[in-house]
C-alpha cells in the first residue's frame, strides 16, 4: 500500500483524580496517571472512543483534527476551532 496523505489529529486524555478507585486494575497495571494516559492514547479509536464513553471509569478522550485538516475535510470543524 502506498501512503498518499498524512493527517494530524490531537487526542487529549483527561484522567480523574480518583481514577485508581474507578478503573479496574489501575493499581496493578499503572503507577501514574501519565503512564495510564499513554496506554490509553495507544488504544484510542475515534469510532469507539467518544468523549464521555469511559467517564465512569475515570477518564475521557477529547479528539480534534488540526486546523489545517479542518479547512479541507473535517466534519468536526466547529469543535476543533472552538
Amino acid at each position: 500500500m502506498t501512503m498518499t496523505k498524512a493527517m494530524q489529529f490531537i487526542v487529549t486524555v483527561e484522567v480523574a483524580e480518583n481514577v485508581a478507585e474507578l478503573y479496574p486494575n489501575y493499581g496493578i497495571n499503572y503507577d501514574t496517571p501519565e503512564e495510564f494516559a499513554e496506554a490509553l492514547v495507544s488504544r484510542f479509536d475515534p469510532d469507539h472512543s467518544t468523549t464521555d464513553t469511559f467517564k465512569e471509569w475515570g477518564f475521557r478522550y477529547k479528539y480534534q483534527p488540526t486546523a489545517a485538516l479542518c479547512e479541507h475535510i473535517c466534519v468536526h470543524c466547529e469543535e476543533a476551532i472552538d
